[in-house]
């Protein structure tokens, strides 16, 4: 059986030792796989900052978006169909969910401040913390699982090319001038409740025409068809924040009362 040299390959008589590695240096040698280490090391290391560049270059993307969606605020009451369209041409729903996003963390604080301060002038009866989350829980439903069952139906259901970042951007803008409006609205109710009240109601209709009227004009479907897409999702949404208060607020407002009655009853 023919055998080879395992470093040059050279065939070999029966016996023979090959002289092949008689005239390497021995540095050599040791040289070579070093410098094989050498260059996975620098390959690893390229990987590792390419990684790390892309983590980079997404948290820098993700910043410029945000700032971009706080200098249109401006733009939101000046023009919003034209910030919507705006927003739109993007085709990129980030901004809508970084805008609906700011209507969440608003309602957040504003709901913590609220109940605090009543908790305050209830005797510390309030269950602060599971109100809080049950406003956020809310707000998510309206912002989110709104722009989200109304893409379902638009989309899917009725065949609408509207896209998701589409429907998320008409939400998203009306999303951040309700929670500026509702900023407004809680100072003026601290100078008169009754004037708060009135304000509250047309921010509300201003919001909600804003939508309605951005959805029927951008959305390319057969009028009936936006119709029933809007009127199922208002629907849906209403219900499932019904089942939410039904089963969460009830309850909450429930052993507040209760504490009450033992508060006075001990009296």
């Amino acid at each position: 059986m023919a055998k080879f040299c395992i470093h040059c390959g050279r065939p070999l008589e029966e016996g023979e030792v090959c002289n092949c590695q008689s005239n390497v240096n021995p540095q050599d040698a040791v040289q070579q796989p070093n410098e094989t280490l050498q260059s996975n090391n620098v390959q690893n290391q390229g990987t590792t900052n390419g990684s790390s560049t892309n983590q980079n270059v997404s948290s820098n993307e993700l910043g410029n978006k945000i700032k971009f969606v706080f200098s249109k605020v401006l733009n939101m009451f000046k023009s919003p169909s034209a910030t919507i369209n705006e927003f739109i041409e993007k085709n990129d729903s980030q901004y809508g969910v970084i805008m609906m996003a700011i209507n969440v963390i608003g309602i957040f604080v504003i709901s913590l401040i609220q109940f605090l301060y009543l908790n305050s002038k209830l005797y510390n009866m309030l269950p602060v913390a599971q109100l809080v989350i049950i406003a956020v829980i809310i707000a998510a439903v309206s912002t989110f699982g709104f722009a989200s069952l109304l893409f379902v139906f638009t989309n899917k259901a009725f065949k609408s090319d509207a896209s998701l970042a589409h429907i998320f951007s008409i939400n998203g803008v009306t999303s951040v001038l309700s929670i500026c409006l509702q900023i407004v609205v809680i100072l003026f109710t601290l100078l008169s409740a009754k004037f708060g009240l009135i304000l509250s109601v047309i921010s509300f209709i201003y919001t909600s025409v804003i939508f309605i009227t951005n959805y029927n004009e951008t959305v390319k479907l057969d009028t009936d068809k936006k119709t029933y897409a809007l009127f199922i999702t208002y629907g849906a949404i209403f219900i499932i924040q019904l089942i939410i208060f039904s089963m969460f607020v009830s309850s909450a407002i429930s052993g507040t009362l209760g504490s009450f009655s033992s508060l006075f009853g001990s009296y």
